[in-house]
């Protein structure tokens, strides 16, 4: 009976995952925003940035682990830096951002990022996370959408920067 007792619980502690954590870090393409001397202040800035598609378990770092199951997804860092394209320039032409992550269809939204008021005189932009849970709203496929306030720059800005995701997961 003991023996038998020991196989079981050997057996049940082999099947169960073990709950990792780890990053899962996204590069924010380069994206540029038109200059134009027509702007005007406290606009919002719809053309800041397209959406970003994510697919978390698309990502490198997520493949490299054995993932059976997603527990949690929350943003822990997002920045934005201006390149050497713009090199002269700072971020002085937006006002507040707000970042959102959107499932497929548009309806379920989750604020995962603020920054406002954006400083002044800054060439890199670290968001504040809101730290929200993603995976129970959203899953690990979803889109991130820029919302932007302040006016369009006196001549082109060049930005990319960097997302990085907090999993917590369960690996065989």
């Amino acid at each position: 009976m003991r023996r038998f007792l020991t196989v079981i619980l050997a057996t049940l502690a082999l099947s169960c995952g073990t709950t990792i954590g780890f990053e899962v870090p996204i590069d924010v393409p380069e994206t540029t925003v038109e200059g134009s001397t027509l702007g005007a202040i406290g606009e919002f800035l719809p053309d800041f940035m397209p959406p970003l598609s994510i697919d978390l378990s698309e990502e490198r770092a997520f493949q490299r682990q054995n993932v059976e199951q997603v527990d949690s997804v929350v943003l822990s860092a997002l920045h934005l830096s201006l390149t050497d394209k713009s090199a002269q320039q700072n971020f002085d032409f937006l006002d507040s951002i707000s970042v959102e992550a959107v499932d497929e269809s548009g309806e379920r939204t989750v604020v995962v990022a603020t920054l406002d008021p954006v400083p002044d005189g800054a060439r890199r932009l670290d968001l504040a996370p809101t730290r929200k849970e993603l995976v129970d709203v959203l899953g690990t496929d979803f889109t991130i959408r820029f919302q932007v306030r302040g006016s369009p720059p006196a001549r082109d800005a060049v930005f990319d920067g960097r997302a990085t995701f907090q999993v917590e997961a369960e690996v065989l």
